[in-house]
């Protein structure tokens, strides 16, 4: 996943930003910075509050990313 595009979550998107490589972390976040009043039916209830458990192998910078994922797309149209 790339940050700032492809993470919904705003609180989990603030969390993976404080992470190092080889981190292990838990978020649990409100409501507001996870899926809202509404939640995500059938599988998150309305206004709940997520725990999420990440754990940072690796990642690419920026640059680093859009140019894997150029490489790795090329052929598979």
């Amino acid at each position: 996943m790339k940050l700032g595009r492809d993470v919904t979550l705003a609180g989990l998107e603030v969390g993976l930003l404080t992470m190092k490589k080889g981190e292990f972390s838990r978020f649990l976040l409100n409501p507001q910075y996870a899926y809202g009043e509404m939640g995500c039916p059938p599988f998150i209830p309305a206004a709940a509050t997520v725990l999420y458990e990440v754990h940072i192998l690796d990642y690419l910078d920026s640059g680093q990313a859009d140019a894997f994922i150029a490489k790795s797309s090329v052929g598979f149209h």
